[in-house]
């Protein structure tokens, strides 16, 4: 439950899918919350997604590709006419470069 307020309940969902859900169930929640004391005037219910926020202070997994499907990708990158395009193609392959390093040293 987020909020309840003037007879409106909301609820928050964390994807579509479970807002999707909670929505279907709607009328049989509210004839279930109308016996509840505290619910007994509730007009309306509310479901919106809100997204639980990412927590930053867990370490990002790194995209492990091969040295072969890095040479792809670079060869790629060198005909693509769009600048950000291809040095974000040239960044992924040099990526797969160093993660293929960090792996043969551990």
């Amino acid at each position: 439950m987020a909020n309840y307020k003037n007879h409106v309940l909301i609820l928050h969902a964390e994807t579509p899918a479970w807002t999707t859900r909670l929505r279907f169930s709607l009328p049989d929640l509210q004839k279930k919350l109308a016996d509840d004391n505290l619910f007994e005037n509730l007009s309306e219910i509310q479901v919106r997604t809100e997204p639980q926020p990412v927590d930053r202070t867990k370490p990002q997994r790194r995209i492990a590709i091969s040295a072969e499907s890095a040479a792809v990708v670079k060869s790629l990158a060198e005909g693509i006419p769009d600048p950000a395009l291809q040095a974000a193609l040239l960044r992924l392959a040099n990526r797969a470069g160093s993660s293929n390093k960090k792996k043969g040293q551990t």
